[in-house]
This record gives structure tokens, sequence and C-alpha cells, in this order.
């Protein structure tokens, strides 16, 4: 549901270059002049994946592991550790550890830091400016900007070439799982991966896909 709901936020946002269609819409116009949609947007295509590791851990958790203390552990770690930790705990996986040294790793791990900051509303370096008063003059001297991958450090610069980024860095690592996967799951999950339910069964204490 998050992802969808991000990519008709997306839908939306590449109808606003037409002049026509943002006038037809007082509202949509407000709404994108204020950036409220694409921070919509970048916070649902994270939360979209971190609703994807849940839905790992809910159905592919070890069976010696389904424990409510470790569920409830698991539920509040950070995704990056969640995301580490998934092949460990999950008999899904073909081996112990998703690499973390990967180009794709690390563009996910920056927009979760960014995710991060945004979300409790963080001070960060771009948001504060000094002032310098000389004589009679004031002057503005603002932080400098840094935007590794192009991305803002404030929310509220975020537009729509951003969220294309975001969405791009959220599939590449939805990939990343997939493969990571044995056969067999990878075959049942991907299959359903983006349905709105997803029914599933039990055999010899095993949820299965189904």
């Amino acid at each position: 549901m998050y992802f969808n709901n991000a990519e008709n936020i997306l839908e939306r946002a590449s109808q606003w270059s037409n002049e026509e269609t943002i006038k037809a819409s007082w509202e949509l116009y407000r709404l994108a002049g204020s950036g409220d949609l694409y921070r919509a947007a970048f916070f649902l295509y994270v939360a979209s994946f971190e609703g994807l590791l849940n839905l790992i851990y809910e159905i592919y958790l070890n069976p010696a592991l389904r424990d409510e203390r470790i569920f409830n552990r698991l539920k509040r770690e950070q995704i990056d550790i969640k995301l580490r930790l998934a092949p460990i705990y999950c008999t899904c996986f073909k081996h112990e550890v998703i690499d973390a040294s990967t180009e794709e790793f690390h563009r996910f791990q920056y927009i979760v830091d960014l995710r991060n900051d945004f979300i409790h509303a963080n001070i960060t370096k771009p948001m504060k400016s000094s002032i310098v008063q000389e004589d009679d003059f004031v002057f503005w001297i603002d932080s400098e900007q840094s935007s590794k991958y192009g991305l803002p450090r404030d929310a509220t610069e975020l537009d729509q070439h951003h969220l294309k980024f975001v969405r791009r860095a959220i599939l590449d690592m939805v990939k990343i799982i997939l493969d990571a996967m044995k056969p067999r799951y990878k075959r049942e999950f991907s299959q359903v991966i983006y349905d709105e339910a997803i029914n599933v069964g039990i055999d010899d204490e095993e949820f299965i896909v189904i």
C-alpha cells in the first residue's frame, strides 16, 4: 500500500509540468508548491521497504526463533540493521549476509540516514545560517549544502527528481533481497511482493506462501 501510494504521488508529480493541469486543480498546485507531497512520497518509499523487511521476517523467520522477545527486539532495530540481520534470522536466504559494501547499499544507507533526520526533525547543518554584522550592514552566510547523490539535507528541498532517485534506490535493494533468496523462496515471494494480501500456509512449522 505504501509503495502504491508513493507511486501515485510520483505519477501526479509528473503531471505538474503541464500548466493546464496545475491550473485545473488549485489544491494540487498548493501541495506541489509547498513540497508536502514530495515529502510524503519520500517517507512512503522508505516505509514500503521497511514493510517488505517486516513481511520477510513474519513469513521466513527461523521457526526456532519465533519468540515474542525476539520479535520485539527486531521491531526496534534500525532498518539498515534489520536488513543486514535478515539472512541470519530468516531461512529464505542463500548466504548469511547481505553485502553492505555495494554502491546500492551505500545509496540506501544514505537515504535511510536522511529519513531519520527528517522524521525526527533533527536540526541539520544546512538548516543553519550565520549572520555577520558590519557597521549597519547585515550579511547572511548559508551553510554548505552537503548533497551526496544529489539529495538535499533539508526536507523542504525535495523535488520530483529526488523522488525518482529514491524510488530507483529502493527497487535496487528489493532486487538485491530477491537475488539473495534461495530459488524456491525467490520464486514464490516475487510473485506476491506487490499484492495487497498474501495467503500463507503452514508446513512442518514453516510458513509457505500459497
